[in-house]
């Protein structure tokens, strides 16, 4: 089996979601992530329609009816896990009517080294 180039997990939900409440300094009022990394946050857009920020490890993007939580390093799967639980155990009444957990790889395609 070839080693992947780059994998990855996520996590996506749809649902009814307020993405103005999703910031990196909620996330650590909430103790679920740490003060530096909320500091350290790449805030895209956080906006009533939409929250689009990252840290280090994950990228968090909302929107109305969709929510998305990605890393791509292998080493934070369980806490992505762990951030995502955190997140609906504190917005227990928020509705969310599926949720899926992917895993994604990056292959080389054994002719793209030729350079086919």
């Amino acid at each position: 089996m070839r080693t992947p180039e780059a994998e990855g997990a996520s996590i996506v939900m749809t649902g009814s979601f307020n993405p103005a409440i999703f910031q990196p300094r909620w996330l650590e009022v909430q103790r679920l992530i740490r003060s530096e990394e909320a500091e350290n946050a790449k805030i895209t857009t956080i906006q009533a329609q939409v929250a689009d920020f990252s840290t280090e490890w994950f990228q968090l993007q909302v929107l109305q009816q969709r929510f998305v939580l990605i890393t791509t390093d292998p080493r934070q799967y369980g806490p992505l896990r762990d951030l995502a639980m955190g997140i609906f155990t504190i917005l227990s009444h928020t509705p969310v009517s599926k949720v899926n957990i992917n895993r994604h790889f990056h292959l080389q395609h054994p002719r793209s080294r030729l350079g086919i």
